[in-house]
């Protein structure tokens, strides 16, 4: 779209519009910005304009419905009963008009609770039976379910066919025996319940078919009770306990019960009250999945310190899964040992230290580096020389994994241990430049993680390296020079004698300026390399020179480099594409998110308060879902920075549902998601910014306080 034709829409500049009438496809922009005057020039020379969809599939009344334009919602009305005379059902057509997730306008104005719109679309198209949508919720259910009273009563009272899908209390009393239908996923009214943990309610569906206990959905398998294993509530499992005990013996399609599901979710309380309450406590801990692995085998992998289960008296602990290994292939001790710097207790059977394995393959020299006992490290190497290559499931050696934490002393061991091995040849060199999965060496790992004594030991031990580029095409001199880590970049350059290099974008265009709309393997442009590291006036340059530039997505993730600018808090570089390119804010990656929503999931702070104040279609952008469903304010909802600035505004739709019909806060407050993880700095600001704000309990009827004090999180308690 022409530059200066979309700032005119936008501005309601319509002098402008109608210069060139051959070119009047503004009217989603007009609709956006809510410019009835443009929106009414535009239709008066091309109605026909008003059904029109975008990528989205949305017409330009599902664009004014949304944002409560009621005046474009009335013009657009009025010139389709234009069209009608001409096109017998274009009035009905477009009000009628679904978009990508089946949503009506009527969905749109409902969702967002525009009184006035609503009642001008029934009243236009009374008779519509207005369908489902993906998310099978019709108008009337949507009102009934965000309690819009007003709009319940205007649908019900003006619709002669009204649709309704309602909700489970609702089903249950106008036909008890929906209590077993499921939904497209296969989840009965119990999997929900168990779900949000209405144990009440879980109760009362057992009560009246204890079947209910044992129907798995289409996707997992899963029963409710896996689900309530999996969240956790405690008093969901006690119903089935009490009501159909023997369900507890069905597993999902992974071969998992719920213990496993409890275990694999780190519900640390909830594998505690299956082992003290289930009656087939043993049998569940030692089942295994289709893969061999027990709960057990899940516990060690977890964060999930459930002692109970490791020392359960019925935990098979040798038992062996499907890669010959148990949960405990590291003894328990040996690992603790390590772990705590003990050298005699390691010593004491030399012979199973090459043996000795935890479920990631990783052996007693990757502990000891991992956790940075150099004194364990050199004792194992004594002993044990062989496994200074010995790699994990990652494919790390011991190297790989001392390089990112910077253990000095333990990069020195190995080398020197590999270096004085007369029994292989080359075993230094062949260490130095063993490959990860990621094709990482060592060296790129400490350069990544800015260690400077380990660059200068690992770049001086092997200065002839020629240093392939990883799975990510990038060099050790690569990552110093896009890092910025001019220290690393000289050092490599005077101390290898054959440095790789991949090049710059400037030593690109100075060669060939042709190659500014050249990509590489993944898809990457020029501008997208400018925007990653943040050099504004490069972006401004390029997009001088075409600002098409700004419309190419990478092939991996379908990033623009406007995402890319977002992701890395680029404010300076955000501005060049406002300037230049506005309508590129709209373009979405291959998640269908918009640059808001990655500024959030990165948690730029700055950038997401630059973007609410500065960007024109900040209201679409906040409110846009991606192939989860998730709004920018859902991803917020789970961050450890909190953006005031978004969770406040007043364009957020807190109630907006994603795929797992959750909404971003679902009664809980940012106080509740900040105490919940025990994010002590979250807790302080918000009690800052609103100190008076007495926050109320959520559905599980927890207050932020109760929550702290229930699990103990004194900091939390006292901010």
């Amino acid at each position: 779209m022409d530059l200066s034709l979309y700032r005119a829409a936008m501005e309601g500049k319509v002098d402008i519009i109608l210069q060139d009438r051959t070119k009047l496809a503004v009217l989603h922009i007009a609709a956006m910005f809510g410019n009835t005057e443009c929106a009414n020039e535009v239709l008066r020379y091309s109605p026909s304009l008003s059904c029109r969809v975008n990528i989205q599939g949305d017409t330009p009344l599902h664009i004014a419905a949304r944002k409560g334009c009621s005046d474009i919602v009335q013009a657009l009305v009025k010139y389709t009963t234009r069209l009608d005379k001409k096109r017998v059902g274009a009035r009905k057509e477009m009000p009628r008009m679904l978009n990508k997730e089946s949503d009506t306008p009527l969905h749109e104005a409902v969702r967002n609770c525009h009184f006035d719109v609503v009642k001008l679309l029934v009243e236009e198209d009374p008779e519509f039976l207005c369908p489902a949508n993906n998310a099978e919720e019709t108008p009337l259910y949507l009102a009934s379910e965000k309690g819009y009273d007003e709009l319940v009563s205007l649908i019900l009272e003006t619709c002669t066919a009204p649709a309704y899908s309602g909700s489970m209390a609702s089903l249950l009393r106008w036909k008890p025996s929906l209590v077993k239908e499921t939904d497209l996923h296969g989840w009965t009214p119990l999997h929900f319940a168990a779900r949000i943990g209405y144990a009440s309610i879980v109760s009362q569906l057992l009560e009246a078919d204890k079947s209910l206990g044992y129907i798995a959905d289409n996707d997992d398998k899963n029963t409710a009770l896996h689900i309530a294993a999996g969240h956790g509530h405690i008093d969901v499992m006690r119903e089935f306990f009490e009501h159909c005990p023997d369900c507890c013996e069905m597993v999902n399609a992974r071969g998992r019960n719920f213990l496993h599901n409890a275990v694999e979710h780190e519900q640390k309380k909830a594998v505690t009250y299956i082992l003290e309450q289930c009656a087939i406590a043993i049998s569940l801990t030692n089942q295994k999945d289709i893969d061999g692995n027990t709960p057990l085998h899940l516990l060690v992998t977890s964060d999930c310190n459930a002692q109970g289960l490791i020392w359960h008296s019925g935990a098979d602990r040798n038992a062996f899964n499907k890669e010959n290994l148990t949960p405990m292939d590291m003894d328990l001790s040996l690992y603790r040992a390590v772990m705590e710097g003990k050298v005699g207790i390691i010593l004491q059977d030399r012979r199973k230290l090459e043996h000795q394995l935890t479920p990631n393959k990783n052996t007693v020299l990757h502990i000891a580096a991992m956790f940075g006992n150099r004194e364990c490290a050199n004792e194992v190497l004594r002993y044990s020389p062989s496994l200074s290559c010995r790699v994990n499931i990652q494919g790390d050696t011991a190297l790989h994994i001392s390089s990112p934490n910077g253990c000095s002393g333990i990069v020195e061991a190995l080398v020197k241990c590999t270096r004085l091995d007369k029994e292989r040849v080359g075993a230094g060199k062949e260490m130095l430049r063993m490959l990860n999965k990621e094709n990482d060496t060592a060296l790129h790992e400490a350069v990544r993680n800015y260690h400077v004594v380990l660059v200068k030991l690992l770049v001086k031990e092997d200065p002839d390296f020629l240093c392939r580029v990883n799975n990510a095409e990038e060099t050790p001199l690569y990552l110093a020079s896009e890092k910025g880590y001019d220290d690393f970049v000289s050092l490599i350059l005077e101390t290898c004698t054959e440095p790789a290099y991949s090049g710059s974008m400037a030593s690109l265009l100075g060669w060939k300026p042709s190659l500014v709309k050249e990509t590489d393997l993944h898809g990457w442009t020029p501008l997208h390399f400018a925007a990653r590291i943040g050099y504004a006036s490069i972006v401004s340059q390029l997009l001088e020179v075409d600002k098409s530039l700004g419309y190419i997505a990478d092939n991996d993730d379908k990033n623009t480099a406007l995402h890319i600018a977002a992701g890395r808090g680029h404010i300076d570089v955000m501005r060049e594409f406002f300037e230049h390119c506005p309508d590129c804010c709209e373009m979405v990656n291959a998640r269908g998110r918009n640059f808001l929503h990655i500024a959030v999931e990165h948690e730029r702070r700055k950038a997401i308060t630059y973007i609410l104040e500065k960007c024109a279609i900040v209201i679409s952008l906040i409110n846009q879902k991606d192939i989860d469903w998730n709004t920018p304010l859902h991803l917020l909802a789970t961050s450890e920075r909190p953006a005031l600035g978004l969770i406040s505004h007043s364009g957020a739709h807190t109630n907006a549902f994603n795929k797992d019909n959750l909404t971003p806060v679902d009664n809980d407050t940012p106080q509740h998601e900040a105490v919940r993880n025990c994010r002590v700095n979250v807790v302080k600001i918000l009690a800052q910014e609103d100190p008076d704000f007495s926050c109320p309990a959520n559905y599980a009827e927890e207050t932020p306080l109760y929550m702290a004090s229930e699990k103990g999180y004194d900091e939390c308690r006292s901010s």
